[in-house]
């Protein structure tokens, strides 16, 4: 997900938001993501995340997280992403390091175990390989030193990640492969490359195909028209004030909506939202691309639970509604119910008030 957002709507963008058609993109057949497009089943997807801690006793293929998927079954989730990762020591390197066996980590083998699970469930799977740096840099603002090989070796590198993970997709019968996130750099630098890797995977994996673009820069990806669906972090900031009103929260959401589904209507592609969501501080409205432990928060307060809550709702009212999106991945649901990683200020809705909103759009059937 995002972790450092520079939003950079010009003046003339945000005219082109209000001057876009109000009318929402069709649904086009084909590789469009899995079946059941009612509101509640679109609005019901989940970035799922291994537990990682204590060696990875409670992460994915584990009895607890069977339990886990138990849960949100019962809460009405359709739709999963299952992450991996390779990982990056800086911006300026070009080589990308990961391992398929790794005993803690996300390992190949636990996806499978997962994917089996979240499959016996009734729930669709949608792989989603990310790439990490380390201090929690931005991938975003990748720019691989010429002396370590530049691009052309990051690319060399990227490739083999993502063709493993087109292999592993085919394998497990995933409904879709993200083929990457939040890359701007690289997907500015080199177009045609992300092309070639496009046609080598769909070599392997007959799935649908999606990018998860930053929501400032979905516009700026040259290569939809390769992909099956135009993949949007929505984390935009919905107010720059400190008590907004649900209408006033909602009406922003619908500007940004208005402008995607002109894309997805020019494109005669599908969005989807493979990561959304808001943490539970107060100031997430302005700025739902800041962890809370950035903003300097670790006290959930009911002021900050009301603003996850607004947020989800304005979402839920606005994209959960639209024709053109088919389906939304909240970020995120661990697959520990006492996973440490966030504490009590976080982006999951669990055990917060936020996940009534949720509960309400599902439909368990």
């Amino acid at each position: 997900m995002v972790r450092i957002a520079t939003p950079s709507l010009t003046a003339c963008a945000l005219l082109a938001i209000c001057a876009c058609s109000e009318t929402p993109a069709p649904v086009p057949p084909g590789h469009v993501p899995p079946s059941g497009q009612d509101a509640g089943s679109r609005a019901c997807g989940l970035n799922y995340s291994h537990n990682y801690q204590s060696g990875g006793v409670n992460g994915y293929g584990t009895p607890t997280s069977a339990k886990t998927l138990d849960e949100l079954r019962a809460l009405g989730v359709r739709s999963l992403t299952l992450m991996t990762f390779a990982w990056m020591s800086s911006l300026t390197d070009a080589q990308l390091h990961w391992r398929t066996d790794s005993a803690a980590g996300e390992s190949f083998a636990r996806v499978r175990k997962a994917t089996a699970a979240a499959h016996k469930r009734g729930m669709t799977v949608l792989l989603k390989p990310h790439v990490w740096v380390s201090k929690g840099a931005w991938q975003a603002d990748l720019a691989p030193d010429t002396d370590k090989g530049g691009w052309s070796a990051w690319f060399a590198d990227y490739e083999k990640f993502l063709l493993l993970h087109a292999t592993l997709a085919a394998e497990i019968k995933a409904e879709g492969l993200v083929i990457g996130t939040e890359l701007r750099s690289a997907t500015r630098a080199h177009p045609e490359k992300w092309r070639a890797m496009i046609k080598k995977v769909r070599a392997i994996y007959s799935g649908t195909l999606l990018y998860g673009a930053e929501f400032d820069g979905v516009e700026g990806v040259a290569f939809w028209d390769a992909l099956d669906a135009i993949g949007v972090h929505m984390y935009a900031p919905l107010t720059k004030s400190d008590d907004p009103t649900q209408a006033e929260l909602n009406a922003e959401a619908s500007k940004w909506l208005r402008r995607f589904e002109a894309l997805s209507a020019r494109l005669g592609k599908p969005l989807v939202l493979s990561e959304a969501g808001f943490v539970n501080y107060a100031g997430t409205l302005k700025a739902p691309y800041t962890w809370a432990s950035q903003a300097g928060v670790s006290v959930a307060t009911p002021k900050g639970d009301l603003h996850q809550t607004m947020g989800y709702r304005a979402l839920l009212q606005t994209f959960g509604r639209s024709p053109a999106v088919t389906r939304i991945y909240w970020w995120k649901w661990f697959s520990d119910p006492a996973s440490r990683e966030e504490g009590p200020v976080g982006y999951w809705p669990r055990g917060k008030p936020a996940l009534k909103e949720l509960r309400a759009a599902c439909d368990p059937g």
